[in-house]
Parts: structure tokens; C-alpha cells; sequence
């Protein structure tokens, strides 16, 4: 048998190296494709929940979804000029991966709700009535709690000053302690707080026993025997309001 000559081997070698490397490469776009494809499912899911859209248990295929999610437009925002940016496919965007790409984003400024980087883009959702108004408006928040990040939605009226809801989607808090963020008793507390004050500041304040929304429109009970949770939710509040 004739030997193959060191140069055959050699290109042999290189030739399977590339053959490799782009079907490992074409796999990790193919599976980053599907992995963002999935997650933008997943955040609609928990947004149509929310908005009282869907029901928690409800068994919803990935066209259910998207079709229950028509009457919800989102929008990508510039952080820092307030400007709509229509060149992003805002619903695919994932502001939490954009956060740790050094391209997407930038240093955070000083902040106490533990946010390091901050985006170029933000994304807000529009939920609109019948007549394609907007009735509400759901802004993603995160920062830290005492257990970890929390990241959720805090979601306004139109008039974009009084709360309706607040949902954690994900969170490390204490059970039975910080983890009552996730109760329907403390998410309803929140229905009709004022969260600007006439000038346009952050007023909203977690206190302990705050009254109804007409007797303290701008506190909003806190977290009993949770201050580490009680103080990253208004953390984080204000620095994404």
C-alpha cells in the first residue's frame, strides 16, 4: 500500500478542522435562533398573564400565544434619548441578554437597586383596548432583592402615572418572607398607586401599613418582615421609572 504523503495528511487534517468548526458554529446559530425564539414565547406568555389574558394553568400552544398577544404592541426604547427604535425587532429583543453584551450596552450610572450595565435599548409593552387605545403600559424591572435579582414587570395606566399591577417572574427571595411579592393580595395592593408626583418624580414609597390607594396614593404597603425585598423593589423602582 502506497503511504499518503506528510502534505496529503496535513490537508486531510485541515480539511476535517473547518469541516468541524463551521457545523459547530452553523449548530450554535441554529440553536441561539431557537433559544431567543423560545424565550420571546415564554416572556409573552407571562405578559399575557399579567394582563388577565391567559390564565395560569391555561395549556396554550406557541400560535396560541402569539395570536392572544396581537392586542399587545411592543415597543423598543433608547435609554437615555426616548426615542422609539424601529430598526429592532423589539419582540425577539431581550433586554436582560443586551445588558451583557458590552456592544448593546454601557456602564449603569450609580444606582442602589445593583444594576451594573445598562442597555442601549429597553422595551416597554403596550396593551391596547378595543378601539387600539392604549390602556396599559408594562415596564420590565430588575434589581436586586435580598436573595439574588428579581426581574419582573411593573404595569401603568395609560396616563402613565398610577400603577395597576407588579408581577416577579424571577426571583431568589426568602419563601414565606420576601417571596410574598409573588401573592395576589400584595400584586393588588399596588392597583391605583400614584408612582409620579406632579413634577414627574418618583413619589411612590414602600411603607410599613400603608392605607388604600385614596387614603396614600403614593406609598404602597411593603413587604412585612422582608426590609431587604421591600427595599430592592424600591430600588429598582426608582431607577427604571
Amino acid at each position: 500500500m502506497k503511504q499518503r504523503s506528510p502534505l496529503y495528511t496535513l490537508a486531510f487534517t485541515l480539511f476535517v478542522c473547518i469541516a468541524c468548526s463551521l457545523a459547530v458554529s452553523g449548530t450554535v446559530v441554529v440553536l441561539g435562533e431557537k433559544a431567543r425564539a423560545d424565550a420571546a414565547v415564554a416572556r409573552k406568555r407571562q405578559i399575557l398573564t399579567m394582563v388577565n389574558l391567559a390564565g395560569a394553568d391555561d395549556e396554550l400552544s406557541r400560535d396560541e400565544i402569539n395570536e392572544r398577544f396581537a392586542t399587545i404592541r411592543t415597543v423598543a426604547v433608547g435609554l437615555g434619548n426616548d426615542t422609539v427604535d424601529d430598526e429592532i425587532d423589539a419582540e425577539r429583543y431581550d433586554q436582560e441578554e443586551a445588558a451583557s453584551d458590552p456592544t448593546q450596552s454601557r456602564d449603569a450610572p450609580p444606582n442602589a437597586a445593583g444594576i451594573r450595565r445598562l442597555p442601549n435599548v429597553g422595551v416597554i409593552y403596550e396593551v391596547l383596548d378595543d378601539t387600539g387605545a392604549v390602556e396599559q403600559v408594562l415596564v420590565p424591572i430588575s434589581g436586586q432583592g435580598y436573595g439574588g435579582m428579581m426581574f419582573g414587570y411593573l404595569s401603568l395606566n395609560a396616563d402613565f402615572t398610577t400603577s395597576r399591577d407588579i408581577l416577579f417572574v424571577r426571583h431568589s427571595e426568602t419563601p414565606g418572607l420576601g417571596a410574598r411579592i409573588d401573592r395576589p393580595n400584595w400584586r393588588a395592593s399596588w392597583e391605583g398607586r400614584r408612582i409620579f408626583n406632579d413634577q414627574g418624580e418618583v413619589a411612590i414609597r414602600l411603607v410599613r401599613g400603608a392605607g388604600s390607594a385614596a387614603e396614600d396614593p403614593y406609598q404602597v404597603d411593603s413587604v412585612s418582615r422582608a426590609t431587604g425585598t421591600s427595599n430592592g423593589v424600591q430600588n429598582m423602582i426608582n431607577f427604571w421609572l
